[in-house]
């Protein structure tokens, strides 16, 4: 029984993992990221047996102690749930106007926009001047300042 449950842990530890690893190569850029992540077999191999896994490990647990399962179903539903609302739209947009508004209570000079342009450069340098400018300049305030890089961060990185 405990070597059951230990293997369900074992397996369902072993899905969070692939699914951290996973994540981690959907943020590299392209050419960073390994030749064998770029094959479409990975997409249509990985995903699947990381879940395979996960449903195999809670069925061990269940097979073990049905209070144990429960416990680890409620976990990972937990897990689920913060994972989903920080990587939501509103999350970000507020995260973004408390880190404008640190940096400008950080400085003592410069406006603003002064202060959405340092962070805007400092998070994305590859924009250039010339597109953080005019973001700044369609979008003086800080709310809609975030939610605009906000949206645009979810368009150019969609996997983020």
């Amino acid at each position: 029984m405990v070597a059951t449950i230990s293997a369900g842990f074992g397996l369902v530890v072993s899905s969070l993992l692939m699914g951290l690893l996973e994540s981690h190569f959907r943020r590299l850029r392209p050419w960073d990221r390994p030749r064998w992540v770029l094959t479409p077999a990975f997409a249509l191999v990985w995903t699947p047996a990381r879940r395979v896994v996960l449903v195999i490990g809670l069925g061990a647990i269940l097979r073990g102690s049905r209070p144990a399962a429960a416990a680890t179903a409620g976990a990972l539903f937990a897990m689920l749930v913060y994972l989903r609302w920080v990587r939501s739209e509103g999350h970000a947009r507020r995260h973004l106007e408390k880190v404008v508004e640190k940096v400008r209570r950080g400085r003592t000079g410069g406006g603003v926009a002064e202060t959405m342009r340092t962070v805007l450069f400092a998070r994305h340098p590859e924009w250039g001047a010339d597109l953080i400018q005019r973001i700044i300049d369609d979008h003086p305030d800080p709310r809609s300042f975030a939610r605009t890089v906000v949206r645009l961060e979810r368009q150019a990185f969609p996997g983020r």
